[in-house]
């Protein structure tokens, strides 16, 4: 009824047989109403028994499949298989036999932990069939010939029917990390400024110590010290700041982890890849920042820089 990734969801009161819940968030389930097939053919396995089916019409036992955080949420261990769920909604009630367990499947949100859910034959929800359906489907050929061909089915079927909305799952999909990627291209943006900003601080303040250390600088060259040394002497400080920097930055990425974690799929705050790249494009800048003030320190003359104030 929502359709993967379609921006909708659904919750209702349930009531599990043997279960006595204990807190408020334990009332209550996400559900789907989904076709016969649905599971084989958006490709969610099924764990343990079986999935909607045809022979689940109308007329026909109420059946749901749940999904893994319903069963170990409200079963705790126990087999789900012919336990019975009330679905309830003010005055009306829905009480189906559980028929089949599903994997976790992040359907409707990509960020989020997966929450317990079931799923109900289209033709045996609680106000009877659904008026209005979603239809996925599956194919290897060209999407905008199997558009064609699914009009051309339904049209078929009543002329009359209203077709909404057309798209793919890479468009939901994109909808539904519309604001997610808006939100990372302007963090990339204030990102560069931000590193930029830096650069320029770390060149001025280097830049600053090395002027301000010129007479000290001229006595270490009219001392015998080579220009290798100086710049040696300089890029030394540097990588002292730039190990103090980053163990600051590791130490404040370690506590915000678990915010940083509710704002990623697919990739853990602690991704040593991406903090080595961040740390590695850090230290780099740092290098570039404090080459010309290294660079100014080595060539100061040690006779001007005597008599420098």
């Amino acid at each position: 009824m929502n359709g993967l990734m379609g921006g909708s969801e659904s919750a209702d009161i349930v009531d599990v047989e043997g279960f006595t819940p204990q807190r408020d968030n334990e009332k209550f389930s996400r559900f789907d109403m989904v076709g016969a097939g649905y599971f084989s053919t958006v490709g969610i396995p099924i764990m343990v028994g079986r999935e909607i089916g045809v022979q689940d019409t109308a007329s026909a036992p109420h059946v749901c499949v749940i999904n893994e955080a319903f069963a170990k949420l409200f079963f705790a261990g126990r087999n789900p298989i012919g336990s019975h769920v009330t679905e309830k909604f003010g005055d009306k009630k829905n009480v189906m036999e559980v028929v089949g367990v599903s994997r976790n499947v992040r359907d409707h949100n990509l960020r989020s932990d997966v929450p317990p859910r079931f799923y109900v034959a289209t033709d045996q929800g609680m106000d009877g069939p659904s008026p209005w359906a979603i239809f996925e489907v599956r194919t290897s050929d060209d999407e905008q010939r199997m558009v064609g061909a699914v009009r051309k089915a339904i049209f078929g079927v009543n002329q009359d029917l209203p077709i909404e909305d057309v798209r793919s799952l890479r468009e939901s999909l994109d909808r539904t990390n519309a604001q997610p990627h808006m939100i990372a291209n302007l963090c990339v943006i204030f990102g560069t400024v931000a590193l930029l900003l830096a650069a320029m601080g770390l060149y001025g303040v280097l830049f600053y110590n090395v002027a301000r250390r010129t007479n000290e600088i001229g006595i270490r060259m009219a001392l015998g010290a080579g220009r290798g040394r100086v710049v040696r002497l300089i890029l030394r400080e540097v990588g002292v700041m730039m190990l103090i920097g980053l163990a600051l930055g590791m130490v404040l990425t370690g506590v915000a982890t678990r915010f940083i974690a509710s704002r990623l799929y697919g990739l853990s705050p602690l991704d040593p890849l991406t903090i080595f790249s961040a740390a590695g494009i850090l230290c780099f800048v740092a290098v570039i920042s404090s080459c010309f003030p290294a660079l100014r320190a080595a060539t100061v003359n040690p006779t001007k820089a005597l008599r420098y104030e």
